[in-house]
């Protein structure tokens, strides 16, 4: 009867169990069908809206591009920008080609860009004779053709007039395309999120409403079948015979009355071997004499004992249990007392205890180790730091680089033109063919030349001056008495290939009197940071924004407040902004290294503050506070 009722339970249990595997892999398949759809349509943006949105973005600054060049070309007269230009118009058209090519494209936008290509390929049929003859109007310097080159230059300002309207149709044109293709992208990638989120929900439904369901059921079954009234002696005896603990009654006289097989299995016996024999049986000799008698003096004292006591089992080997004696008394009979022993092998925890100590010496001399690793661990940290502070000057130099390339270019251009105009009109001297219109043209040219030679060098004379006092003070720590404005200023000036080139506008308000006595290579290589990350993270790919660096003295003491309109960041990120390695931008190339470097240098070598305020949306803000003058106890820590 007990099987049956055992058999009937777990058969229900199981169905309960079949239940909950079966909803479970419902819901699996219901999770699969709906991310096919997501990867199906993750698969359309990666592949068409998302290449055509670049490819409009290409195309929409490729034509600015090329309308720069047609005037660059018209004020300087050099023929290179007109063929700059037609390179630049090439690109718009190869832009437009891969759109036209992409699936999945709305056939409205499509027209559009079918529309937009006609209108360019017209645009440029047209543009390029006018700009190309007015390019060349420079070299027309004879006063013989002047009437006739004064009229077709007049005319040829008069279409291009007309076409610089064209211009502008097709640049609106093109940045609607580009603002069109943009919103679908994001249109798109919304939706995915949206059918993401129905499908996390839709698991999350099934899921319960199954787990609920089983649950459910099994409660009902363990109420109606397991909670029947029951035999007390039967849950009794199975207690004890099911025990993990050896459970022995005897008589005073240590008579054994029952052992279960926990009991009996600890000693090597079988049961009814150990029934009717004495409790010293269980033990040797010397276990009675020192272990087992004097315990059972005391429980016989105070109605029970627990304590540790020697065993030995039938093949004469020995173990140790702790073990509880109580006595037992009859409620019907009060002359009728048994022992209760209650047994359990602690040779394994023993033998635990022994390894316990040998781990913990394993772990203290693993401790020595880690201690070993951990210096080897920041030796390692400090040279990649010293690594990321010399790749910030190595992009320092190539960016200073292409930007002194500028004015050197203009430079050479103009001292170019300037010799061949020398030698022009040297050579009308020589022949006595100058006239004083001659003369004054070319004291004109040269005027205006040496102006341009002249600029352009002071310029890169500045560019390298301010390039060779920030790249001394970040390849080195000498500390010294500087004016943070004028540095400021020139870092920027050395910082400026960095974000000349984006929308943003980066603006710094310092009072020009400040005077300190800290490390200018800290300080430049605190505000490159600060700038990289705000470009890196909290610009990119955001409208024009604005970087603003405010500072003020407050008594003794510098605060540096560093402050950008981007994204911002989430309080999770907030919370590890400053730790190593931690990195928002890990597949892009980003160490983590940069903000954790900025911490190090303001809290430990300018013996400063810093903290961070940011929220998603609303930009960061970074607060830095130091005093003006670098405690002599840090300079020699540092």
């Amino acid at each position: 009867m007990l099987m049956q009722r055992k058999l009937k339970i777990s058969t229900k249990i199981w169905l309960s169990l079949s239940i909950l595997v079966i909803g479970y892999f419902i819901s699996m398949l219901f999770g699969f069908i709906l991310g096919q759809q997501a990867e199906l349509r993750l698969h359309i943006v990666s592949e068409s809206l998302f290449t055509a949105a670049k490819q409009s973005q290409l195309a929409q600054m490729a034509f600015k591009e090329q309308i720069k060049n047609f005037n660059d070309g018209v004020l300087l007269g050099e023929l290179a920008f007109i063929e700059s230009a037609e390179m630049k118009a090439n690109e718009v058209s190869n832009a437009l080609t891969i759109i036209l090519s992409l699936k999945h494209i709305d056939p409205f936008n499509l027209e559009r860009v079918r529309m937009i290509e006609k209108n360019l390929k017209e645009f440029n049929t047209a543009a390029w004779p006018v700009y190309s003859r007015l390019s060349a109007f420079l070299d027309y310097v004879s006063e013989i053709e002047a009437e006739d080159v004064f009229k077709e230059r007049e005319k040829l300002e008069n279409q291009a007039f007309a076409l610089a309207k064209k211009t502008d149709y097709l640049g609106k044109e093109l940045d609607d395309l580009s603002a069109d293709l943009s919103e679908n992208l994001k249109k798109e990638l919304a939706e995915i999120g949206n059918l993401t989120l129905r499908q996390r929900y839709l698991n999350l439904i099934v899921f319960f409403v199954v787990v609920i369901s089983a649950v459910s059921l099994i409660i009902l079954i363990v109420t109606r079948s397991i909670n029947r009234p029951l035999e007390k002696t039967f849950m009794l005896e199975s207690a004890v015979e099911q025990s993990g603990d050896g459970i022995s009654v005897s008589d005073m006289n240590g008579r054994i009355q029952f052992v279960n097989s926990a009991w009996a299995n600890m000693h090597g016996y079988e049961p009814n071997e150990l029934i009717g024999g004495n409790i010293q049986s269980c033990h040797n000799q010397k276990q009675v004499e020192e272990e087992l008698n004097p315990f059972i003096e005391t429980v016989k004292k105070k109605g029970a004992n627990t304590g540790e006591v020697g065993h030995m089992r039938k093949d004469e080997s020995v173990f140790v249990s702790m073990m509880t004696m109580t006595l037992l008394r009859d409620d019907y009979d009060e002359e009728k007392i048994r022992i209760v022993s209650i047994a359990r092998d602690i040779t394994q925890q023993k033998e635990n205890e022994r390894e316990l100590r040998k781990a913990k010496e394993t772990a203290e001399e693993a401790n020595r180790a880690l201690q070993e690793s951990l210096k080897i661990l920041k030796q390692t940290q400090y040279q990649l730091i010293q690594s990321e502070k010399m790749a910030s000057l190595g992009g320092l130099v190539a960016g200073i680089a292409h930007e002194i390339n500028t004015p050197v270019g203009v430079g050479v251009t103009a001292s170019s033109f300037l010799e061949e105009k020398t030698k022009e009109y040297s050579k009308r001297l020589t022949f006595n063919e100058m006239t004083k219109s001659d003369v004054r043209k070319y004291m004109n040219i040269a005027a205006e030349a040496s102006t341009i030679i002249l600029n352009n060098l002071n310029r890169a004379a500045d560019l390298i001056r301010s390039f060779k006092q920030v790249a001394v003070d970040q390849s080195g720590e000498a500390r010294r008495k500087f004016m943070l404005k004028e540095y400021i200023d020139e870092l920027l000036i050395s910082l400026r290939p960095k974000y000349k080139r984006t929308p943003h506008k980066v603006t710094v308000t310092c009072p020009d009197n400040i005077e300190i006595d800290s490390y200018p290579g800290v300080f430049s290589q605190v505000i490159t940071n600060f700038l990289v990350n705000s470009l890196t993270h909290g610009l990119e790919g955001h409208p024009p924004g604005e970087i603003t660096i405010d500072i003020r003295v407050d008594g003794s003491y510098l605060y540096l407040v560093h402050k950008d309109n981007g994204k911002g960041m989430d309080s999770e990120t907030l919370k590890k902004i400053f730790d190593p390695f931690f990195t928002t931008r890990r597949a892009q190339g980003g160490t983590g290294l940069g903000l954790n470097i900025v911490y190090n240098l303001v809290t430990r070598t300018l013996g400063g503050q810093i903290e961070c305020q940011s929220s998603p949306g609303n930009g960061a803000t970074f607060t830095v506070i130091v005093p003006l003058t670098v405690q002599e106890e840090e300079t020699e820590q540092n």
